[in-house]
């Protein structure tokens, strides 16, 4: 008789021990799945604010390439004018007869044909222009280059976190192992 209750009280102790191991693996999970969306959250928004420095990065080159553009087609502007302005002065000077003194390099520079002077300023302007349009497509690459990484950098972020996910849930399963473990311990 003895006996029997002590069976007794030992089916009551691992039953209640059974419904708390219970109750205690139902919190683990739901601590577990919120720490899951947690970590997602913060994981886009980690990677929402890189994609965005990376995107305002890019975007302060760019900036900085048309400024030079702009500093540069300022200065072929002005160039154009002053070789306009001198070959204007110099055919009007010659036209008048009168010799200019100018320099060795400005006497060779009159003694050229109007029409070579045009074309040699011309070919100087689409030398410059041909530079920029350089530059341009080395930003182009750099910016489709910038593209791949932050795929890549994306898809990292979401293999990381599926890496996580799995080793959360080789956890969880451990965890359920061991509680039905001890269950089948407590169990009559």
């Amino acid at each position: 008789m003895e006996q029997t209750l002590e069976l007794e009280e030992e089916r009551k102790k691992s039953a209640t021990a059974r419904t708390q191991m219970e109750v205690f693996r139902k919190q683990v999970q739901e601590l577990h799945s919120k720490l899951k969306e947690e970590e997602m959250k913060a994981d886009k928004a980690e990677f929402l604010r890189t994609k965005i420095q990376d995107k305002f990065t890019a975007l302060e080159r760019e900036k900085e390439r048309l400024l030079a553009e702009r500093d540069m087609l300022r200065d072929t502007n002005e160039e154009l004018k002053l070789a306009q302005l001198h070959i204007e002065s110099t055919s009007s000077h010659n036209k008048a007869g009168h010799p200019s003194t100018v320099g060795a390099d400005g006497e060779i520079f009159e003694m050229i044909p109007p029409e070579v002077k045009e074309r040699l300023i011309r070919l100087q302007h689409e030398n410059k222009m041909l530079k920029l349009n350089r530059q341009g497509s080395d930003e182009e690459q750099i910016q489709v280059l910038q593209t791949i990484v932050d795929d890549s950098k994306e898809r990292q972020s979401e293999l990381e976190t599926e890496n996580r996910w799995g080793s959360r849930f080789k956890c969880d399963f451990c965890i359920d192992i061991l509680v039905s473990f001890f269950i089948s311990i407590f169990a009559p």
